[in-house]
This record gives C-alpha cells, sequence and structure tokens, in this order.
C-alpha cells in the first residue's frame, strides 16, 4: 500500500526531468469554464487514477446532450454502441473521445476531398441498409427515444423561407401566397413521409463529419453533433451531405455519389427503388435549401450574424439543382414567380463551342431542365 502511494502524484507535482508543465485547470464542455477549488483538485484526481488526459469534463446529461455515448471496455467516442462502463451516474460524469481536427475538405476556401466524401456516403449506406430502432440506450435505465420528421416540421422549416429570407429581400407575404406555398409543398412531401424512416442526424455536412486516417473503411468518418436526431426520410442526410451549404459540393460530385449510392442500395435491397430515392432526394434537398435560405436570413437579422449571407448565392444554386426533377414543376414555378434570386457570386466565364451549324463560336447552352435527374448511374 505504502509504495503504490509513493508511486501515485497529483497532477500538480512534477519530477525533476518530468515533461511538460503544470497542467490546465479542467474544463466543463458545456460552459468552456474551468473548474474552481475543490472540485479541480477532485477533478485533477480522478484523471490521473482514469488516465483521462484531455481535461474536459461535463455532467451526463451535459455530454448526452452534446451527442455522447460510451462503449465497454474503451474510452467512449460519439459513435459508440449502447452498452456503456465509463460513466459516473450518480456523479454526473462521462468519458468522452476526442476525434481529432481533421475534416472532410482542403483548401480556403474549403472544397470537398472526393475519398472523404465517399467514405461519408458509405456511412450512409450502412445506416440505411439497417433496421434502426425508435430509440437509443444511453445507460441503463436512461434511453432516449427519437421523435419523428413529421409534415408539422418540415413545414415549420420551410415555412422561415417566407418569415425571413423574402423579408430579407423586402418582398411582402401575403396570405394567399403562404396558403399557396404550404399547399404545394404538403403535396411535394408526401412520397418523403411514406418512406421508411431512419435516423436522420439533420446535420450531415463537413463541420461535423473528422477523418480518421488511421482506420478502416467506415469508421474513418467520425461523427458530431446529432443529439438533435429524427426519425425521417434517408435522403435527407445525403442532401445534407451533397449539397453543403458552407461548400461548393460540383454538381458532377453529387450526382456520381448519388448515382453510388443508389447503386448499392439496389445491390443488397431488392425493393429499393432507385427512381422513388432521387424524387425523395430531390424533395428534401429543396426543403432543406429553403430552410436554410430562412435561416441564414435569420440568423444576420435576428442574431447580427451577416457572415452567414456569404453562403445564401450556393445555397440558391443547390435549391435550383433540386427544383429541376420534374415532380417539383410546381413549386419551382412558385419559387420563379415569388422568391428573389440572390446577388450571384463570380463565376468563370464558360469555355467557348464550335457552332456545328455555322462555324461561329458562341458560349455553352445550358442543360435541358430536368436533364441531371436522368443520369445514367442512377438508372435500373
Amino acid at each position: 500500500g505504502a509504495a503504490k502511494g509513493e508511486d501515485w502524484r497529483m497532477p500538480w507535482h512534477h519530477r525533476r526531468g518530468d515533461a511538460g508543465a503544470s497542467p490546465a485547470l479542467p474544463v466543463n464542455v458545456a460552459r468552456g469554464a474551468a473548474y474552481r477549488g475543490v472540485n479541480a483538485l477532485a477533478l485533477w484526481a480522478a484523471a490521473e487514477a482514469r488516465g483521462h488526459p484531455a481535461g474536459l469534463w461535463g455532467t451526463f446529461r451535459q455530454w448526452a446532450d452534446l451527442g455522447g455515448r460510451v462503449r465497454r471496455g474503451e474510452l467512449p467516442m460519439p459513435t459508440g454502441d449502447d452498452e456503456a462502463d465509463k460513466y459516473e451516474l450518480a456523479d454526473g460524469l462521462l468519458l468522452i473521445e476526442d476525434l481529432g481536427p481533421d475534416p472532410v475538405v482542403s483548401g480556403d476556401p474549403p472544397s470537398p476531398i472526393p475519398e472523404r466524401y465517399a467514405a461519408a456516403v458509405d456511412v450512409l449506406i450502412t445506416l440505411h441498409d439497417q433496421k434502426v430502432p425508435a430509440g437509443v440506450r444511453i445507460a441503463p435505465n436512461v434511453a432516449h427515444r427519437l421523435p419523428a420528421y413529421d409534415e408539422d416540421a418540415m413545414l415549420i422549416e420551410v415555412e422561415l423561407l417566407l418569415d425571413w429570407y423574402l423579408p430579407h429581400h423586402r418582398m411582402p407575404v401575403t396570405e394567399d401566397m403562404r396558403a399557396h406555398y404550404v399547399s404545394l409543398w404538403h403535396e411535394a412531401l408526401q412520397v418523403a413521409l411514406d418512406s421508411q424512416p431512419t435516423w436522420v442526424m439533420r446535420d450531415f455536412h463537413s463541420p461535423n463529419l473528422i477523418w480518421l486516417p488511421e482506420r478502416k473503411g467506415i469508421a474513418r468518418v467520425g461523427l458530431l453533433d446529432f443529439q438533435d436526431a429524427l426519425l425521417g426520410p434517408a435522403a435527407y442526410d445525403l442532401a445534407s451531405l451533397l449539397q453543403d451549404a458552407r461548400v461548393d459540393v460540383p454538381e458532377l460530385m453529387e450526382v456520381e455519389l448519388l448515382g453510388n449510392y443508389v447503386k448499392q442500395r439496389s445491390a443488397v435491397d431488392a425493393d429499393f427503388d432507385p427512381a422513388g430515392f432521387i424524387r425523395i432526394y430531390a424533395t428534401m434537398a429543396a426543403q432543406r435549401a429553403s430552410k436554410i435560405l430562412g435561416i441564414f436570413a435569420r440568423l444576420n437579422k435576428r442574431d447580427g450574424k451577416p457572415q452567414y449571407l456569404r453562403h445564401i448565392p450556393r445555397v440558391w444554386g443547390y435549391l435550383q439543382r433540386s427544383l429541376a426533377h420534374p415532380s417539383l414543376e410546381a413549386l419551382k414555378d412558385w419559387y420563379t414567380e415569388h422568391v428573389p434570386v440572390p446577388e450571384a457570386q463570380p463565376q468563370p466565364e464558360e469555355p467557348a463551342t464550335e457552332s456545328a451549324a455555322t462555324g461561329a463560336r458562341g458560349p455553352r447552352r445550358p442543360s435541358r431542365s430536368g436533364a441531371r435527374w436522368r443520369c445514367s448511374p442512377c438508372d435500373r
């Protein structure tokens, strides 16, 4: 007992030759504030005894609210399984893994890294091939049931465009306009609402994906910020990734990764309907883009965060891609009549092409509306 006690040291005790300086105070993960007094001493002692070097602490509920889950036999990580032994429920403490800083994008402005985006799509394929439970056991006798991503929630979200984006452009919204808009969305959303529900993480995009190159397969993609997960259409998270509001995802990359998703799902599920899924994808992508236009306008007006306005032209471009699907023609007409086009970001000039009829050189003609939805990788 004495020998063991002599070997043990509090964190602020450093023998000569020890690497490192005195450790920082333990920090609460939710508040970002350092613990003080006896709390700091207690957490230092616990960290030393349990081999917890990160210095981040929180109550069980704080970690759970941040999406924290734990797994047996190792330090916990946000994507852990249901069984837990790295928490002290009575003391309100939970250990969680730091996934690191490596993103799935690179450059400034950031652009997708193809290998990493493809791996993120594989994560969704694996998830959507499984029958998922409606709830998650966080700890013994502690469970969370995922709410349904239902029509009421989706309609509230698309109405953000009326409540914030149109006023941002000083466009009046009449009762007739709102009623027609909601009616069109009610009709468009039925195909998504009738689909098999799965876990929808809602913000499955580059800021919440961490690259873990030392791991294999889908384990290379670490997941963050899924504490608001719902049960809803599988296509939503795929659209969140492939139409990333903060990153320019080239249309060709979007179509290729969408086609890869459809082919892999079709290969293992005889009931998977490629054309039906693509329709749902276009619908949920348009729904999400409409919501985000409203949210970014709200962040500027209500919260004093004008930096989000720079993303609006990108989101508008994604919206136009999605509304090109033939099933959304009525909605596209409504947007064309009532929603102003945001100020466009500078675009490179289109390369000139040779005219077969006259030999004259001129700009490329735009592709036919809806042509992108007839991509060969998605056909069966």
